[in-house]
């Protein structure tokens, strides 16, 4: 037992250096991080908890647990980034902790596999560049995680009861970051015969219903509360275009892309063990029979062979596959002594951090838009435009209370100006060109090459 809290006091340690570094070294990033945090500060802003906004619109691509959550962050540390990237941070190692828990549940005579899941996971490539990210996926897969602990408890045995937390883990899920929870919990579930030969099926698929069931609970609180704020267009393309766009690719935000996209990203979920001669060997050897295997096997390639056939895809959309991936990892490395994995993890933190330290010089100033906030900031009830594809870069990070204008490109700027002769632009460009009838009150260089400028109408121009 002290061994066990010994290790888990070494992961929170690992993790607290890299939530530090996220928050010393690493800005609000575009478009992602920026744009999240804009719809969380919309909800602070207006207390308007169900539906989420962006840029005061009504935003459908996101439902709103993570807001939520970053908004109880604000409650109690105020609006700033740092509470936010704290419980990003929270969430994300909670997975490595709920990763811990489950292989002592499915395998308890395991008990080293269960040692070395944690440092597998911390030190793993999606781990480190993407736990302390203002991002959706380690809360989905937090979400996940406790479904499937109460999930396996119940398939073990367990009371009926179980099915009931198990079923709101999975609704959460859902106000995670959509249905897409169902593929890393029902469908591994629908195939529990495969991978654990003591199913009480009758018993199993009517707990499987019944957290279906449960899991309509919180959803339709939500759903309900906002067809009351919103009109049926929005509301159908909440429920329906936005899950068959992303499935089918049939809208701008679905990020269409080949079937086989996402193989080198799976690869990488295994990262950096994977240059390990042992988990090869590990894995030529392994056998069928093993339940570790088993449970690898169909909690992974199913889901996987999915996410292929689906059009929308993004290389994050992976990680809820990491926790399923470190148990497989960890079986693949149990010949490698424990002090060389501990080893390896706590260099991996050490290189993360000291790399956000080094491109806190190099790489994010062209990232930071914090500057160009200040200006909107100091300005509050000048009209504001953006031009080229308004994504809230700084609704949050200039504390705005009013929408910004994004404008396509700079021919509708002009006509803008012509209706907003005070006000103000953020403008996104390749050359001087572009901006050249106009006053440039501070240009900074911006992504790769790319420079974002505030401007107004210069007087002397015709």
């Amino acid at each position: 037992m002290r061994e066990a809290s010994k290790n888990l006091t070494g992961i929170a340690v690992l993790c607290a250096a890299l939530t530090l570094a996220a928050i010393i070294f690493r800005p609000a990033l575009p478009i992602d991080e920026t744009r999240y945090l804009t719809a969380a500060w919309e909800m602070f802003l207006n207390h308007n908890y169900f539906l989420p906004t962006l840029n005061f619109a009504p935003y459908h691509h996101k439902p709103p647990l993570l807001f939520w959550l970053i908004n109880l962050s604000w409650e109690i540390f105020g609006a700033h980034r740092w509470p936010a990237v704290l419980i990003v941070s929270l969430i994300s190692a909670g997975t490595i902790f709920l990763t811990h828990k489950l292989v002592g549940i499915l395998f308890p005579e395991r008990e080293e596999l269960a040692r070395r899941v944690p440092w597998i996971m911390v030190a793993s490539a999606p781990f480190l560049a993407m736990g302390t990210a203002i991002m959706f996926d380690f809360l989905l897969t937090f979400c996940v995680l406790v479904a499937w602990i109460f999930a396996a408890k119940f398939l073990k045995g367990g009371k009926s009861i179980l099915t009931i937390p198990a079923g709101l883990a999975l609704g959460f899920g859902v106000l995670a970051k959509g249905p897409v929870v169902l593929l890393f919990t029902l469908l591994p579930w629908l195939l529990a015969p495969f991978w654990y030969q003591g199913v009480q099926k009758k018993k199993f698929y009517t707990g499987l219903l019944i957290m279906v069931l449960v899991a309509l609970a919180p959803v339709s609180v939500w759903l309900y509360e906002v067809s009351q704020g919103t009109d049926k267009e929005f509301f159908h393309w909440l429920v329906v275009e936005q899950t068959k766009g992303r499935m089918t690719g049939s809208f701008g935000g679905a990020h269409s892309r080949p079937f086989y996209f996402y193989l080198p990203f799976f690869l990488g979920l295994f990262a950096p063990w994977i240059v390990f001669p042992a988990f090869w060997r590990k894995l030529k050897l392994a056998r069928r029979a093993d339940p570790v295997i088993r449970f690898c096997f169909f909690t992974i390639i199913p889901t996987l062979a999915i996410f292929m056939i689906m059009s929308g895809k993004q290389a994050h959309y992976l990680i809820p596959l990491l926790p399923f991936v470190a148990i497989l990892t960890a079986h693949g490395l149990e010949s490698v002594q424990m002090k060389t994995l501990k080893r390896v993890a706590v260099a991996a933190v050490g290189l993360m951090v000291i790399g956000q330290g080094a491109a806190s010089f190099a790489v994010f100033p062209r990232h930071d838009i914090s500057k160009i906030a200040e200006i909107v900031a100091a300005h509050p009830d000048t009209d504001w435009a953006y031009v080229r594809n308004y994504h809230g870069e700084v609704g949050f990070l200039a504390k705005r209370e009013k929408p910004v204008d994004g404008l396509p490109d700079m021919e509708s700027l002009h006509e803008w100006f012509i209706k907003h002769p005070d006000g103000m632009a953020v403008v996104r460009y390749r050359t001087e060109d572009d901006i050249r009838p106009y006053k440039a009150l501070y240009t900074m260089d911006y992504s790769s090459a790319k420079k974002l400028s505030v401007i107004a109408l210069n007087p002397e121009y015709p």
